[in-house]
């Protein structure tokens, strides 16, 4: 199911898109960018993967030869999400807000 790449959604008071490919069902994402705008305009970033996914992009890699050959995994604003679909990464979302994003996720530079 093709979708729009960029799905935006409210959590509270900030604003949620999440960047996922073309071909990518919502129900079903298991790979997905985000950038998480707060009520005071602060910007966040969060990449959200499945182990799965991990595993997948390593085995990738392993052939590749990308991050010497599949031998690391390195994503600085990583959330790895026990099960696929943007509404179990907007759980994480919430309570990631909840706790404070400060020291969680990477802040982005203001528009």
């Amino acid at each position: 199911m093709a979708v729009q790449p960029l799905l935006h959604f409210n959590v509270g008071d900030a604003e949620v898109t999440f960047m996922i490919g073309a071909e990518d069902d919502e129900a079903t994402v298991d790979c997905a960018d985000a950038e998480i705008v707060l009520a005071d305009r602060s910007r966040w970033s969060a990449t959200f993967l499945t182990l799965d996914a991990i595993s997948r992009i390593m085995a990738r890699w392993n052939e590749s030869g990308e991050c010497k050959s599949g031998a690391y995994f390195r994503v600085p604003d990583l959330v790895i999400s026990s099960k696929p679909g943007l509404a179990n990464m907007l759980v994480a979302v919430e309570d990631l807000i909840d706790q404070g994003l400060d020291g969680e996720l990477p802040r982005l530079a203001a528009r």
